[in-house]
């Protein structure tokens, strides 16, 4: 019985150890990513409500990505991007 307590004592005592070493806090400044942002609207079809230009679209997104953008959302309009500064 003693055998499996002390079993117990050190499983978890190595748990704790795991966790204490885990979190870390927060990086310092010298660690930190920094980001620059960009923003384009999305290729439209001439004339009113005719919808995605889809070629225009892939053009302009692929421009981006050889430019080193990252793609990071999407809203009805824009396209939001994001690369290492």
């Amino acid at each position: 019985m003693k055998r499996l307590s002390l079993s117990l004592v050190v499983v978890a005592l190595l748990c704790l150890a795991g966790l204490a070493g885990y979190g870390g806090g927060p990086r310092s400044n010298a660690a930190r990513q920094v980001w620059e942002y960009k923003l384009d609207s999305i290729p439209q079809l001439p004339g009113y409500n005719q919808g995605i230009d889809r070629n225009a679209t892939d053009d302009l997104l692929n421009r981006r990505g050889a430019e080193g953008w990252e793609l990071t959302a999407v809203s009805a309009s824009s396209f939001y991007y994001r690369r290492a500064k």
